[in-house]
């Protein structure tokens, strides 16, 4: 059995345990505050970043489009300047390959070989 002295002494015991709860709930209360406002600082921070990062995008967005309307007669001449190219190549290949026959129409001629005349 517990003597008056023992239990006048866990009185104080919890009196001083519920003291000390109260201050580390006050504690956690002020950390969880001082938590939050520095959440809600990011969070703030974040969403204005987020909205400069957006209208950037917009502006990019906005200069691509008057490059490529303003280039576009450009990249049409590139475009047909390539094609003119090509052609020219194929006349140059066809002129190479018709060149062929006269080299050995030459070389025939120079053997002796007669080449009859087209009619």
């Amino acid at each position: 059995m517990t003597t008056p002295a023992e239990c006048e002494d866990l009185k104080v015991d919890i009196a001083k345990i519920h003291a000390d709860l109260h201050a580390n709930l006050r504690g956690l209360k002020a950390d969880f505050r001082a938590h939050k406002e520095d959440f809600e600082k990011h969070e703030k921070a974040a969403i204005e970043s987020r909205i400069l990062t957006v209208s950037a995008q917009n502006a990019n967005t906005a200069a691509i489009h008057a490059l490529a309307e303003s280039t576009q007669g450009l990249v049409e001449a590139w475009s047909a300047a390539e094609g003119v190219v090509k052609v020219g190549s194929s006349l140059g290949r066809l002129v190479k390959w018709l060149a062929g026959f006269g080299l050995l129409a030459g070389v025939l001629n120079w053997l002796g070989i007669p080449i009859p005349p087209a009619t």
